[in-house]
């Protein structure tokens, strides 16, 4: 209860795991970390599965680098992307980027991307912290997904972001 924690955010929004990956050094090493939580998925799904290879190269190499400094490390795959255009979306540009990232997310991308994850967080011996699983599962309960990211077709809205930091933290018990 008396430790000190200091939190730092590395994390570039739109980014990707070759580019967190390339810029290791700079951002977390100089930090000498007791835990490095990791999180990509999106903005490498977007690619398309032919690219898969070099997301899974960009983490492996992330794992290894964490673990060379001594650190506990957790991955996290966050939520799924929107399944349709919202009616919430008015400028054109929007519409198409939700148009676009629902394609992915229903035709597959981001399932692939979710389960290749997996593998190698197992193959490295990282915990995986899996947010993605429930965010499935309310879909296929019927719940509208789309209504719940906050920009309609990326990112949650705030309720389910505590979910995932809830969820960062019970996963950080488990090491």
């Amino acid at each position: 209860p008396a430790a000190q924690i200091n939190l730092v955010n590395s994390g570039i929004s739109g980014d990707n795991a070759i580019n967190g990956n390339n810029r290791f050094e700079r951002d977390i090493t100089p930090y000498s970390p007791d835990l490095v939580v990791v999180s990509f998925g999106l903005n490498d799904g977007c690619q398309g599965r032919d690219k898969v290879k070099n997301y899974t190269d960009a983490l492996e190499s992330i794992f290894a680098k964490v673990k060379a400094l001594g650190a506990e490390c957790i991955f996290v795959f966050q939520n799924i992307m929107n399944t349709k255009v919202s009616c919430h979306l008015k400028e054109k540009r929007e519409q198409e980027l939700a148009a676009y990232f629902a394609e992915i997310q229903n035709r597959g991308d981001l399932d692939f991307y979710y389960e290749k994850a997996k593998d190698i967080a197992k193959k490295c011996g990282v915990k995986f912290c899996d947010v993605y699983s429930a965010w499935k599962k309310m879909l296929s309960f019927g719940v509208d997904t789309t209504d719940l990211l906050a920009n309609y077709y990326n990112h949650p809205k705030r309720e389910f972001s505590y979910y995932t930091a809830i969820k960062i933290i019970e996963t950080m018990f488990e090491l």
